[in-house]
């Protein structure tokens, strides 16, 4: 499984494109998830969603994922580590994770994570966001996309600051917890379904 390690500023960003058969359990475990609603983590979360909720260590177990999410989480320290990065050298494992079921109109401001070395976040489901609206114009359209934003442009060095992720079903992103990093609103048909995953 290839890691594509993204440096938009000073800090690594790393992509996973999920193998299909661990992208198919990661959906039926969110599936189950959202049909119980067992646990809304809403109320320790900034996003403005209505679908929040806990995905349990046991519910991870069951489905036979958490050894493979923490394992690319270790791959990601790393490569980071091999490139000069100044992350801890020791392994981590998953201190939180839940599913985000995003739909019209709902967002998340900017924020980082707390409590934590690493965050992420897996793409399942996704609208045709070609189909949002609520951008008016073209060259700037962001409707339910992933930004990250590190600090100001420094335009001499090519360092704009941010960086925009279109999602993409089975993309998997790590960075560090501190990134601040916002998901715009979307006003078109369909759901915007996440897992986020917390580390330490």
């Amino acid at each position: 499984m290839h890691m594509e390690l993204i440096a938009p500023f000073s800090v690594y960003i790393a992509k996973i494109k999920l193998p299909d058969i661990a992208l198919q359990k990661m959906l039926e475990l969110t599936d189950k998830i959202l049909e119980k609603k067992e646990k809304n983590w809403g109320e320790n979360l900034v996003g403005q969603i209505e679908n929040e909720w806990l995905i349990s260590d046991a519910a991870m177990q069951e489905h036979g994922l958490n050894g493979f999410v923490v394992n690319i989480a270790n791959t990601y320290i790393e490569e980071a580590r091999a490139n000069g990065r100044p992350l801890p050298n020791r392994p981590v494992r998953i201190s939180s994770a839940w599913v985000n079921e995003m739909g019209k109109y709902e967002y998340n401001p900017l924020h980082f994570h707390t409590e934590c070395l690493l965050s992420s976040v897996l793409f399942l489901k996704l609208p045709d966001l070609s189909k949002s609206n609520i951008s008016k114009k073209t060259h700037g359209h962001r409707d339910g996309l992933l930004e990250f934003a590190a600090h100001a442009p420094f335009p001499t060095t090519g360092d704009a600051g941010q960086y925009i992720v279109r999602p993409e079903v089975g993309a998997f992103y790590i960075f560090p917890a501190g990134l601040l990093h916002t998901v715009y609103p979307f006003n078109c048909d369909g759901v915007r379904r996440s897992v986020a995953f917390n580390f330490v």
